[in-house]
């Protein structure tokens, strides 16, 4: 199980919803179901999990964007949209 599935299947998104992390970048997996969902939008058709051998998978749509944390920090320094946290 990858992060961002466990992340979603630990913050018990159980019905058709999503999750989100952001350490350095941003994740969304969004829980489609039992039946896997056509991709679109660039987003990728993936397992969100699948408890036990014999169990039906769930199947999500998952997104990502790889800069966050450049994006932010671009956000706080260059532009002062932001304070600073301290110890950063």
């Amino acid at each position: 199980m990858i992060p961002t599935a466990g992340h979603t299947r630990g913050h018990g998104t159980i019905a058709p919803l999503c999750a989100i992390s952001s350490p350095t970048g941003s994740f969304l997996l969004m829980n489609t179901g039992e039946e896997p969902a056509a991709p679109r939008a660039r987003l990728l058709t993936t397992i969100a999990w699948q408890l036990g051998g014999e169990a039906r998978p769930t199947y999500g749509l998952e997104g990502s964007i790889f800069v966050t944390g450049a994006a932010v920090q671009w956000l706080r320094d260059a532009l002062g949209l932001m304070r600073p946290r301290p110890g950063s």
